[in-house]
Formats: C-alpha cells, structure tokens, sequence
C-alpha cells in the first residue's frame, strides 16, 4: 500500500477475490475469529482479564492471539520449521503489540468513555491489462457498486490507488485496491457476498486487470479524518519499534504528535496498519503508517512545515527514541465507494 504490493513475494496471478475465503472456512467465520479480538481487548480493558473459553472460532488471528496472551502452544511450535518459528513469533510480537496498543489507546480515549475499535483493511496489488486503462477499470467499478448496493453492502469503503512518488525497486503493481471496513465482522461479510455472489462480476475486473498479491491489515486510527471518506493523497512508510518500546509508550507520542499537528493546523489523518494476512513471512517491520491528505496542495504545506518549519526536529523530538521508518511512498487515493460508519 500500501504495500500490499511494495516488496511482495512472487506469485502467480489470482484472481481479485478469488480464493477470498481460502485463508479461513467461510467469511462468518472469519469475522467471528478476528472481531474475538476487538472483544477480548474490551474485556481486558474492562476486567484487566480475558477467558480462554471465549475463543469459539478458528484462524490464525485465534492462534496469534492465545499466544500473545498465553505465550506459545508447545505442542504447536515444536514441529515447526526454522522460518515458520520465525514468522510465528513476528507475528505473535505484532498481535501483542495491537493488543497492548488498544489497550493504551483506551487509556487515553477513558474520558469520553470509548473504545478503540480496529479496523479491517484489505489491499490487493494489480496490474493493468493489455491495452486496459483506469477509464476501463470505472466502467467495472460503476456496475460493481450497483451490485453492491443491490446485495446491501453499506459500510465498505474502497479508493484505488495510482503512484506519484515511488521506488521502482519497491513497486510491483499499477494499481493498489485499497479497502476498508470499520470493523472485521463488516468485512467477513463482504467477503463472503463476493465470493459466493460475485463471480459474473469478477470476470469484468479480471478483463481489466490481473491481482498477484492479497494482503490485510488490522487498522487503527491514531488520527480520525475530520470529514468522511473521499479521494485523497496518501503516504505509506514501515515503522518498526525501537527496542525495549512499549505500546505506552507509542501512544503517548502519537497524543504528542496529534496535539503539535492539532496546533499547526495540520489537516492530515493518520492509521497505524498492523500485518494480518498475505503479509510476506519475512517482513520486519511492526506496522505501517499511513497519512491522508485531500490534495497535494495540502501536502505542500504540511512538507514546508516539516522541512522548513521545525516540524522535522519536533517528529524527531517525539518519535526519534520511539520508531524507525524507511522512505516514505505517496499514491493518489481515487475513491470509489464510500461506507456508511458503523
């Protein structure tokens, strides 16, 4: 995003939703399993304690969490090879991680009496067709909305994303499908109405263009857009936690940086990503950050402040002991549809 298709692993061609519930046995399933963790994270918040017995559902978001909370399964680690042990306990660190970090977060947020849900993203990364174009592409994506509409898909929202600046070294795709659900029971259900109802419609996409990788992300708004979805500038950086720092801490510099934007009059939303499914096994980084932007007028802006303004010494002041990131990558978000809020 994204990164969904920035350093990803060779595969072939799939589809763009074929397979959509390959990962897990069904989409309620799916939904069930991953929204277990926004509940889990309520009743720690709540009660400091969480039940085992509340776990009634099946993927790796189950898994990745029992371990994050208990430590490991012996029976489940012993047989593992080398790399899978490797990508298991990335990952175990990562669900740790969300979980201590909405917990801080709702530290933070106690006042108003809410809770931090994390959001459900998906990205695909996509090559354009032989003598296809983005003109071909909105053809489809008008007659996609219909159907949307039709079969009563209401909180998805969805840009596609074109680059403005990237490394061709990091850039394997035209074009990034960019989706978003507020919660991840929404987005079970739109995946599973996609893969059993879709596969007329999903033919007119594959005339368009052909997806090789498929990625997810649990979603946390750190900085909430002040107006609803619409088409934007974005940028994407991999931030990784420097050692020995807590989520605590982490939120206690986003609150700082919030409040240095907040008097800058810095209009920019911001989301932490944290890697779920279709990530590659030998990502490092902890999470992703992404900054929106309603044009690059904007961005031109916010850079001056960054560059010339003393906002580079100020990010460096709060963040420079808390995470490392590499290049940032910036892409036009055109929007395609967009969802009603929970």
């Amino acid at each position: 995003m994204y990164a969904s298709n920035e350093k990803a692993p060779s595969k072939p061609p799939v589809r763009r939703f074929a397979g959509a519930s390959t990962d897990f046995w069904s989409g309620k399933v799916y939904a069930c399993t991953t929204d277990q963790i926004t509940l889990r994270l309520r009743s720690a918040a709540q009660d400091r304690s969480a039940s085992r017995a509340s776990m009634i559902c099946h993927s790796n978001f189950v898994i990745y969490f029992r371990e994050a909370a208990l430590g490991p399964d012996p029976a489940r680690s012993g047989n593992k090879q080398q790399t899978q042990i490797k990508g298991d306990t990335m990952k175990q660190q990562v669900m740790t991680f969300i979980a201590a970090a909405s917990l801080s977060l709702s530290a933070l947020t106690q006042a108003q009496g809410e809770m931090p849900t994390l959001g459900s993203v998906e990205g695909w990364g996509c090559n354009m067709n032989d003598g296809q174009s983005m003109n071909d592409l909105m053809k489809v994506v008008d007659d996609w909305n219909e159907w949307s509409d039709d079969q009563g898909i209401s909180t998805y929202t969805a840009w596609v994303l074109n680059p403005i600046f990237n490394a061709n070294a990091d850039f394997v795709g035209d074009s990034i499908w960019f989706g978003y659900s507020p919660n991840f029971t929404e987005m079970g259900k739109t995946l599973q109405t996609w893969a059993t109802e879709g596969h007329k419609l999903n033919e007119r996409f594959n005339e368009v263009w052909t997806c090789s990788s498929h990625s997810e992300y649990a979603t946390l708004l750190v900085r909430p857009p002040s107006e609803g979805p619409s088409s934007a500038v974005v940028s994407f950086r991999d931030c990784t936690l420097n050692e020995g720092v807590t989520s605590p801490d982490l939120m206690a510099a986003a609150a700082k940086w919030n409040a240095y934007l907040d008097q800058s009059e810095v209009t920019a939303a911001i989301a932490y990503h944290f890697p779920g499914h279709g990530n590659p096994q030998d990502m490092t980084a902890d999470m992703k950050v992404s900054i929106w932007r309603p044009n690059l007028e904007s961005y031109g802006r916010d850079a001056d402040l960054y560059v010339n303004g003393g906002g580079l010494q100020a990010s460096q002041a709060i963040f420079g002991d808390v995470m490392s990131c590499d290049s940032a990558r910036m892409y036009s978000a055109t929007l395609v549809r967009s969802g009603a809020p929970e």
